[in-house]
């Protein structure tokens, strides 16, 4: 004899699911939730199996929408029917299902923000936007309406990388960031805000004078988390755009010497590696990538072996570096977006040095130089040139690839598109 009837319900759920009688399933599982609504999770473990069949997860939207309809004040029926909306990624009628429970059992926004992060992950961009705007107009002390704030801006600057309407979509993004840090100037977040205000700022706006007076405040107050450490990467960053070697080095150097997370430290690293192939001093980038090359479980290890193998390469009766140093010279104009200039230097290394081995990877970046400006006839004809004058250079292929892509920038590169496919095959 059983004495509790619903404690065989599971099973019988389960094995419905299992018959296909996903209907019957669903029936079941909300009668459990009727006398218990606490087994929600137990039953959402049970139902996950299958509601990634299209025919599991119709039928049972399709009971639960009933259920909701019969009995509005239940809130253990809502909440099943908010996660099935949401595991079949139906966000929009999550987040409205979401706000009815809100209006039953009030939790401050806290299962809406959840959910926007869910929408946000899952790239269901307007509604996660949709869901963060709600909550960021929100008062409160339990309501994540600063948390909502940030969320959004994150999301636009995000998307402005690559909306046809990047402008006016960082826009959006720059004043949420204002707007937070207006509003929040003492919140907990605050840093993680001036941080990526700055970043946008600098990345987006190109704007390095903007993005260091956002990160004047966080630098000052120097506080013991990680968007402090990231802030002094940026700096060094921005002290890199102005020409300011020696600068951005020291300032790697101080990260370094300081208690910093391990991926923090290799990225000052690389950096500092970097700094010195600008300078056309290969014996000191060598001495900062070799750690990271020695350790292929590391983030940075693919970027450093990438630079110790050119590096190496580089390496030969070029006493003097002369074709190093203009390497470096167009790699640091490049990074800063000085790409006329780059053209140039890449050019004069190439009419010079022709067959150094850094002329394949010159010849490269000269071409990705022209495309930056817009030049993309030149970019393509230069990038095609690579596996004719360096048959034997790795970027071969690369570049080939670089013309095929070309294609879906202008209907005109087609056919040199499929000539490089051809190569390519």
């Amino acid at each position: 004899v059983v004495d509790d009837p619903t404690s065989l319900m599971p099973e019988l759920g389960y094995a419905y699911s299992l018959n296909g009688d996903h209907d019957l399933a669903m029936e079941t599982y909300l009668a459990l939730l009727r006398e218990h609504p606490q087994q929600l999770g137990l039953v959402r473990n049970r139902l996950q199996p299958f509601v990634a069949q299209p025919e599991a997860m119709e039928a049972s939207l399709a009971v639960a929408r009933e259920a909701r309809d019969a009995e509005r004040d239940n809130v253990s029926v809502l909440e099943l029917l908010a996660w099935l909306y949401a595991e079949s990624s139906s966000f929009g009628d999550a987040i409205r299902v979401t706000s009815e429970i809100e209006t039953l059992r009030p939790d401050g926004g806290q299962r809406l923000f959840t959910l926007a992060q869910q929408a946000e992950r899952a790239g269901f961009a307007t509604e996660a936007l949709q869901a963060y705007g709600s909550l960021a107009m929100r008062t409160g002390a339990r309501t994540p309406a600063a948390e909502a704030l940030l969320a959004r801006a994150d999301l636009w600057a995000t998307l402005s990388s690559s909306h046809v309407e990047a402008d006016s979509v960082r826009g959006l993004a720059r004043a949420a960031y204002r707007q937070f840090l207006s509003t929040y100037a003492n919140h907990r977040l605050r840093y993680e805000a001036q941080l990526h205000a700055a970043r946008l700022a600098y990345h987006g706006d190109r704007d390095p004078d903007g993005a260091d007076a956002l990160l004047q405040p966080l630098l000052e107050d120097a506080p013991a988390e990680s968007a402090y450490d990231e802030a002094r990467l940026l700096r060094a960053e921005i002290q890199l755009s102005r020409r300011q070697l020696d600068e951005a080095d020291q300032t790697l150097a101080v990260l370094m010497a300081t208690p910093v997370r391990p991926e923090q430290v290799d990225r000052a690293r690389f950096e500092r590696a970097l700094i010195a192939l600008y300078q056309g001093d290969d014996a000191r980038a060598l001495e900062w990538v070799g750690p990271l090359v020695a350790s292929p479980q590391r983030d940075m290890a693919n970027d450093a072996l990438t630079l110790s193998l050119l590096l190496s390469e580089a390496a030969g009766p070029d006493t003097l570096k002369l074709a190093l140093k203009l390497f470096g010279r167009g790699e640091l104009e490049r990074r800063t977006h000085a790409y006329e200039a780059a053209e140039r230097t890449y050019a004069s290394l190439i009419d010079a040095h022709g067959n150094h081995p850094l002329a394949a990877t010159a010849y490269y970046h000269m071409a990705s130089a022209m495309s930056a400006q817009g030049k993309l006839d030149e970019a393509v004809q230069a990038w095609r040139q690579v596996p004719l004058r360096y048959p034997q250079s790795g970027l071969a292929d690369d570049a080939l690839m670089e013309v095929a892509h070309m294609a879906r920038v202008d209907e005109q590169f087609r056919q040199p598109a499929m000539e490089s496919l051809t190569q390519l095959l």
